[in-house]
């Protein structure tokens, strides 16, 4: 299983103005949901999504893997089984 996606809920990540949070995209990362670098030996084709803000807010970042809007949270999470194989998939 993909070690970002272990959760059944997001990652709350509060956000600066100016900071640039490198967010996992590949599900590898070693400190999720940011992105630590395993996507360049486990997915080379996928790079991490740069955010920028200019304001102060949390950002909701999927734990589950199945949101359509990867890598924001859309809710989904709240559909997904709790167990073990649904949780393995990956």
């Amino acid at each position: 299983m993909k070690k970002m996606y272990k959760k059944n809920s997001p990652y709350q990540v509060p956000c600066k103005p100016g900071e640039q949070l490198a967010i996992c995209l590949c599900g590898h990362s070693d400190d999720p949901p940011f992105c630590s670098g395993a996507h360049k030996k486990k997915a080379p084709e996928i790079s991490p999504k740069i955010i920028n803000r200019d304001h102060d807010e949390t950002l909701y970042i999927c734990g589950c893997g199945e949101s359509k809007n990867i890598p924001e949270c859309d809710g989904t999470h709240n559909t997904c089984p709790e167990n073990e194989a649904y949780r393995n998939r990956w």
